[in-house]
């Protein structure tokens, strides 16, 4: 079965990540901050093996890629993210703010991509997933707003397409990922979706990819979203 790594395990999608895979019967990896392990319960006691990874600091995601060892990797799925959607209006956006976006949700799962990149390359046929979101799409952008949050998941889906193109080669295809409103953390506990549910419908999706789909941005049902 595959080996499957999960980045911000320890809770909302990432959590649920992690224990279906775990039920289909995958090696399952996931990780989770220090300051986070008081989250990490349910992921500490599923069977999923675990390491702490924090992706605002590269030498905490080299460690990481370490502790894995050589193994083959076959899926990797990017999932951290820090809660909320940042400042509503453009006037209240603060560079640090800016900085702390991009750090986690663009830079970061950059940084996991690269480190694990030998274990990638080693599958043979691997899958890196990066969760994204409709905010992050310029085309569907019609109504402004949460300009932080926006900006880092665009970057995030600039480098999914970029890396798809260097990463051909060696079979390791990309693609971003759309949860749509799910009810976790980062969207203040609303949502229509639980966590669950829409985790069910991604793994779905996700299992019947294939290399064709690289460089693509996929809703949770399956459906094709514009950049």
């Amino acid at each position: 079965m595959p080996t499957v790594l999960v980045v911000g395990a320890n809770r909302g999608l990432g959590l649920q990540f992690a224990l279906q895979y775990l039920k289909k019967g995958c090696n399952v990896y996931g990780t989770y901050r220090n300051e986070s392990a008081h989250e990490a319960k349910e992921l500490l006691e599923s069977g999923a093996k675990t390491f702490t990874l924090d992706l605002g600091d590269e030498k905490s995601v080299q460690a990481a890629a370490e502790a894995f060892g050589d193994q083959p990797l076959d899926i990797l799925i990017n999932c951290a993210g820090s809660a909320g959607n940042g400042s509503p209006k453009w006037l209240d956006a603060t560079p640090d703010e800016f900085m702390q976006r991009f750090r986690i949700s663009s830079v970061g799962p950059f940084l996991t991509i690269k480190s694990f990149y030998p274990q990638l390359k080693k599958s043979g046929s691997s899958l890196v997933v990066n969760i994204s979101s409709n905010a992050g799409s310029i085309s569907q952008n019609a109504s402004g707003g949460n300009l932080t949050y926006r900006t880092s998941k665009a970057a995030l889906n600039m480098i999914t397409v970029d890396l798809t193109r260097e990463l051909a080669p060696v079979k390791i295809a990309l693609v971003a990922m759309s949860p749509g409103w799910v009810k976790t953390k980062m969207s203040a506990w609303t949502g229509p979706l639980e966590p669950e549910e829409a985790v069910t419908r991604m793994v779905k999706v996700i299992d019947g990819l294939n290399f064709s789909y690289t460089g693509t941005f996929i809703h949770r049902d399956g459906h094709a979203v514009d950049y």
